[in-house]
């Protein structure tokens, strides 16, 4: 390590030369509040039940973070839950097992999540996943970026049905609006 002796003077003038283009000051007026969300609850309340009854707690919202997040905690009481097998053209999704256990299936290999266990499922690989404890479960689920993801889920709450589990122009209909294609039924134990 070679040691440089710049001096007061040679310090400033080093420091004007380093790059902080990229640098913008933080507009703190455009930032949403910050929110403590409960254990059990969803930010402000917010509250999303899917079809057959299954409810998303919305723990960061797409807003907040610009776009960039959107993460949910879903409490799921009936064995045999899950969504479709599907994918997302722009998310990662990551799941994270608060409580009870969890099958979750990334491509072609099948995972038991138990309580503290976690499992990324890359963007554009089919994945699904079905509870498979006795009594509640809690499951955090996070995509990155949040996209359209937020919107889908309050949709397919207006629906009431999944998208995909119809007809041909429905199926495209989740791809073209929210980049999500579903690629099989949900996994059975």
């Amino acid at each position: 390590m070679v040691s440089v002796d710049l001096g007061r003077r040679g310090f400033v003038e080093a420091l004007a030369g380093f790059p902080l283009a990229g640098m913008a000051p933080v507009d703190q007026t455009s930032s949403p509040p910050v929110v403590k969300v409960a254990a059990g609850a969803g930010r402000l309340d917010d509250i999303i039940t899917l079809p057959g009854g299954d409810r998303i707690h919305v723990k960061v919202a797409t807003q907040e973070s610009g776009g960039a997040l959107f993460m949910t905690e879903q409490p799921i009481e009936r064995r045999g839950s899950g969504p479709p097998r599907h994918y997302h053209e722009e998310q990662d999704e990551w799941f994270y097992c608060l409580a009870g256990e969890y099958v979750v299936e990334i491509g072609e290999q099948r995972f038991r999540l138990g309580p503290g266990d976690s499992i990324l499922g890359p963007r554009r690989v089919p994945h699904a996943f079905v509870y498979d404890g006795a009594g509640p479960g809690r499951i955090l689920i996070g995509f990155t970026p949040a996209g359209r993801i937020e919107q889908f889920f309050r949709e397919l709450e207006k629906r009431g049905q999944y998208f995909g589990n119809g007809s041909p122009e429905d199926k495209e209909l989740a791809h073209r609006l929210y980049g999500i294609v579903n690629v099989g039924p949900p996994l059975k134990l």
